[in-house]
């Protein structure tokens, strides 16, 4: 039988068969031959053949200990090192365009959408950058600042464009003072510009314009060059959006009259600014002109701006005057 050679590592619980022979060992017994057991108490460095002697006799026990536990650490720190090359290369390649998707992903239904999202925002190690044109409901917003103040705590930079309308809803005020002050960066921006988040600048979602609009479906972007494209047109957008801190617009009281109240009553439910003016008995150019004043002094620059001040709470002491009351309407 050929002998043990001590580069094997069993664990270091010991079958009964070589705990039996070890204790043979250490009462001072010398085995000429490897029984069964022994390559256990080799490989542990518990037993070693005696070069002069030709027998099997028990180690120094520390010794045998601090060489199992050096061996350990050294497995340990390969692992690792193995680890983070593993981890290296799935970052190289996964900002690679696949050759089945080009970089694309097409998410035709909504909750694909949200579960790969999660999925990268949870990810993110540097940056997210994220664009809202649509109103964000309350459940949403919610859910939402729980992840995004987490993030912010990992040190990861939140750059958010919401609607200029934003500044008007409650809730979207309470969520930009929060992210604001945990450190997020938020900004306001008038209509049109484009849904997306970006994560790490490495990986993109946007709305996909050709699905069917009642699923929300998305697509999911990981070509590089389209990637810094994205990125590009997001930075545009973040230029031209104003900041903003969660803060309510200054509203002076009196910025309506009887007939703008009128007027505004009639735009939320939908009627044309001609059948108002028709109906008010003035002209489509008076209308034009009290939008343009309630502009001015809101400092909101469009028709859904102004409809969602008007529903919101901060109209709410102007939507309390009788529309028979306050101040006379200027001439034509």
């Amino acid at each position: 039988m050929a002998d043990i050679q001590p580069d094997k590592r069993p664990n270091p619980a010991l079958s009964h068969v070589a705990r039996a022979l070890l204790l043979r060992l250490v009462s001072g017994e010398r085995v000429p031959l490897p029984e069964p057991g022994m390559d256990e108490l080799v490989g542990l460095g518990l037993a070693h053949k005696n070069a002069i002697l030709g027998v099997y006799t028990a180690s120094d026990f520390r010794h045998a200990e601090l060489t199992y536990t050096e061996r350990a650490y050294d497995d340990v720190i390969d692992a690792l090192r193995r680890a983070g090359q593993m981890a290296h290369l799935v970052r190289e390649f996964e900002t690679l365009p696949s050759a089945a998707g080009g970089g694309f992903e097409v998410m035709s239904v909504h909750q694909d959408v949200t579960v790969q999202t999660t999925k990268a925002l949870d990810g993110a190690t540097t940056i997210v950058r994220a664009a809202h044109p649509l109103t964000r409901r309350q459940e949403i917003l919610e859910r939402s600042i729980v992840h995004d103040l987490e993030s912010l705590e990992r040190g990861i930079e939140r750059q958010t464009i919401y609607l200029e309308s934003a500044r008007l809803r409650a809730e979207e005020r309470a969520y930009a003072a929060k992210f604001s002050a945990a450190g997020g960066q938020v900004r306001t921006a008038l209509l049109p510009f484009e849904r997306m988040i970006i994560v790490d600048d490495r990986v993109a979602f946007i709305s996909d314009h050709a699905g069917d609009p009642d699923k929300k479906p998305g697509i999911k972007i990981t070509h590089p060059s389209l990637v810094a494209f994205l990125v590009r047109v997001f930075h545009q957008q973040w230029e031209n959006a104003t900041p903003w801190m969660g803060e309510a617009p200054a509203v002076p009281a009196g910025v309506t009259t009887p007939r703008t109240r009128r007027m505004l009553d009639r735009m939320v439910e939908g009627v044309p600014l001609k059948s108002i003016a028709k109906e008010l008995d003035v002209s489509l150019s008076t209308v034009h002109a009290d939008l343009k004043r309630i502009y001015s002094v809101l400092v909101i620059k469009s028709q859904m701006a102004l409809g969602a001040w008007w529903l919101s709470d901060a109209s709410a002491a102007e939507r309390a005057q009788d529309p028979g009351q306050g101040e006379p309407d200027l001439p034509e």
